[in-house]
């Protein structure tokens, strides 16, 4: 899927019912490298309904303030108004990604 950004909005078509998550990383960022693998690993162990996003910092400068990104990587979450929030202190395990995709409400 692909979608845009409007300050701190997510729009993407066809993924209306899906629970998502958006991963900021820098290409230079060993913790990102670490995350990447045991977050495809909890969507694989998850069912389909879930989609996430990675965004690489060059790509997107003006949403990196407007979410409140601060560091990489970065774990957003998106509300069911498309709202892209930073989550502070998101854990980077397999079980912990899982719990936090889990927890997120259907997009609309």
């Amino acid at each position: 899927h692909s979608g845009c950004f409007h300050k701190n909005k997510l729009k993407v078509d066809g993924i209306q019912g899906m629970k998502v998550l958006v991963v900021f990383v820098a290409g230079w960022c060993g913790h990102c490298k670490k995350l990447i693998p045991n977050l495809h690993q909890a969507v694989k162990e998850l069912s389909s309904e879930h989609v996430i996003f990675t965004v690489d910092e060059k790509d997107c400068q003006d949403v990196l303030k407007n979410v409140g990104v601060g560091g990489f990587p970065t774990i957003a979450t998106v509300s069911p108004d498309h709202t892209v929030q930073a989550v502070q202190g998101a854990g980077r395990s397999v079980d912990e990604l899982k719990k936090l995709i889990q927890s997120q409400r259907h997009y609309h």
